[in-house]
């Protein structure tokens, strides 16, 4: 026979699925019984995270009209952010590890002209194990 324990529920079939409803550590309990009357119960937990969400932008408009004047990524659950943006030399034009952060079109305090960008973002997620690299373009349009 087997017993399963899985966030307060119980279960007693060999195989089950679970789908638990948020985030969070959950112990996790298994007893297997032989036909002899021979118990053995194993307990672990599971860890059910949040990898982190990133929406990035491809473009963005600083011509001063008031839309769309900046460029940032926008997401959810991310602890560590580095971003390099690039000119088409491989020169850096911004840099920040601030999350907030966005970056105004700008290149040595004059704006940028009408080109393509490459951006290189290196994100860990709010549980400090995962650690991700983005790479892509953007595009100045005015």
């Amino acid at each position: 026979t087997w017993k399963w324990t899985v966030d307060k529920h119980t279960y007693t079939t060999q195989n089950i699925n679970y789908e638990f409803q948020d985030t969070g550590r959950y112990p996790v309990e298994l007893t297997v019984t032989n036909s002899l009357g021979c118990s053995y119960t194993k307990h672990d937990t599971v860890d059910i995270l949040l990898e982190h969400v990133l929406y990035i932008p491809n473009s963005f408009t600083p011509n001063k009209d008031g839309v769309n004047e900046s460029w940032k990524p926008v997401g959810e659950d991310v602890f560590k952010y580095e971003l390099w943006i690039f000119d088409e030399w491989g020169s850096t034009v911004f840099h920040t590890k601030d999350f907030k952060q966005a970056w105004d079109g700008t290149v040595n305090g004059k704006t940028a002209q009408d080109d393509v960008y490459l951006y290189r973002i290196e994100v860990v997620d709010h549980y400090n194990e995962v650690k991700r690299n983005h790479y892509g373009y953007i595009h100045i349009i005015k």
